[in-house]
């Protein structure tokens, strides 16, 4: 009987542990969601806000990104890709302005890679815009690098249906 106590309290110890070491050690698919979630809810657009807060805003969101981050602006009514934080900063800006109300992304996927260095992470992100009836939804290929403990966006993709479809 004491025999099965032990393996019993050995188990919840053992069982707790691992719970304890996840929560204080997250995994990276864990933190580039969380991070994701973040620049979603910093992207978001809270009206009355001035602007110093909106200018903070800009800068927390540029906190997610390398210096050298690379942003493909295909299909959005832009020619040139956006190149660097400080031109992404300005774009971020702009856009901001026609955002009406929150950004929500769904549908997070993220392989790691087996050096645990580079990520890339894809899903929908979805927004109301000023003017327009209907929500704007788009698909996103995301790579990720992790440089000095923390992950950050490297380079965004916009992804067409016909891509979804065949990968």
């Amino acid at each position: 009987m004491k025999k099965l106590v032990y393996i019993l309290i050995f188990a919840a110890a053992f069982v707790g542990g691992y719970f304890v070491t996840q929560w204080l050690f997250p995994g990276a698919e864990k933190i580039i969601k969380s991070r994701l979630e973040k620049l979603a809810s910093d992207l978001s657009n809270n009206p009355g806000e001035g602007g110093i807060k909106k200018l903070a805003a800009a800068n927390r969101i540029t906190s997610y990104f390398t210096s050298d981050v690379l942003i493909n602006t295909e299909g959005f009514g832009r020619g040139e890709p956006i190149q660097g934080r400080e031109e992404m900063t300005q774009m971020f800006m702009a856009a901001r302005g026609n955002l009406r109300g929150t950004v929500k992304i769904y549908d997070v996927k993220i392989d790691v890679a087996p050096d645990g260095k580079t990520a890339t992470s894809n899903f929908a992100a979805m927004a109301e815009l000023q003017g327009q009836s209907d929500p704007f939804v788009q698909v996103f290929r995301v790579q990720w690098r992790k440089e000095e403990k923390q992950w950050l966006i490297q380079q965004v993709d916009p992804v067409r249906e016909i891509q979804i479809l065949t990968q």
